[in-house]
């Protein structure tokens, strides 16, 4: 089976695309303002990463996005909180902690209206409306909405974390 290439196009021979977004993607309907945006969309669709890092195996789509990669590898963190002075690889990553001093929880809840400092936040507080238990356990099948409360629940059959732990106790007690 051969695959369909992505063929950039202009607004003339789109019907979805708003005027701003001139730049439709003939495989799912997205629009970019720019063919360079299309571009960089369509290798979404192709797999092609033509940037890897010479530290590691990672490859990437855009050069941006692998020079934001090579930080990882540095250390280097360039975006400083001036009022607790934490440091962030991502400029999005300072700004969503800058919500931490301000209070600002400008995500909600459609259901109960309970504000989130992050969409992810919401997304996963929308699973207990929904039920949704994603975590099993695999001792005793009981199902949990959040990973963290499943780590907690394990603790319940090995013990570990519990008051009165004790992983030797076993072979203290029981030496030939």
């Amino acid at each position: 089976m051969t695959q369909k290439t992505p063929i950039l196009y202009e607004k003339e021979t789109m019907q979805k695309a708003p005027e701003e977004r001139p730049y439709g993607c003939q495989v799912c309907s997205s629009a970019f303002p720019t063919k360079s945006g299309l571009k960089r969309h369509i290798q979404s669709h192709t797999g092609e990463k033509p940037f890897s890092c010479q530290l590691c195996e990672s490859s990437f789509t855009t050069k941006s996005d692998l020079k934001r990669h090579i930080l990882i590898h540095t250390g280097e963190k360039p975006y400083s909180c001036e009022v607790c002075d934490l440091s962030f690889t991502r400029k999005h990553n300072l700004k969503t902690h800058m919500l931490v001093h301000t209070g600002e929880k400008p995500h909600s809840c459609k259901v109960c209206g309970l504000s989130f400092t992050t969409s992810s936040h919401v997304k996963a507080h929308m699973r207990r409306h929904a039920k949704e238990k994603r975590y099993s356990c695999k001792v005793c099948g009981t199902s949990f909405t959040r990973k963290d409360n499943l780590n907690t629940h394990m603790q319940t059959h090995t013990g570990e974390g519990l008051p009165g732990y004790y992983p030797n106790l076993a072979n203290l007690l029981f030496r030939e």
